[in-house]
């Protein structure tokens, strides 16, 4: 896996988890994990659901994970969303950003399967 490439094709910093984790080898074992981490699909059922305190948990969850794997433009669209959620701002703002989540979530998961994984 070029995991450069992947970084590049979806916002994220190969720099910043490099500094991190130090061999590609660890650096994509973690971010192999992404897809089998429940919180994005608990994050799509509660919101489905308007279940908005579940919404929070996974969407501040997955926020730390992908602070955590430098996979930054995710970061930052479930970062908005949690917000929205903690603060109780109306349903139709939280359902634009989490469409947002859901762009880049996907496009993360495409990355991965480009490249193999």
């Amino acid at each position: 896996m070029d995991l450069k490439k992947f970084y590049d094709s979806v916002g994220g910093s190969y720099e910043e988890i490099k500094s991190r984790l130090p061999t590609d080898k660890l650096i994509e074992k973690f971010v192999l994990m992404l897809p089998k981490d429940q919180c994005y699909e608990k994050l799509v059922e509660s919101m489905a659901n308007k279940d908005w305190k579940t919404a929070f948990t996974a969407s501040h969850t997955l926020k730390g994970v992908s602070a955590n794997l430098a996979l930054k433009k995710l970061c930052e669209a479930s970062g908005a969303l949690t917000e929205d959620l903690r603060s109780g701002t109306p349903a139709s703002t939280a359902e634009e950003n989490f469409q947002k989540v859901q762009n880049e979530y996907e496009a993360v998961i495409a990355a991965l399967k480009s490249e193999g994984a």
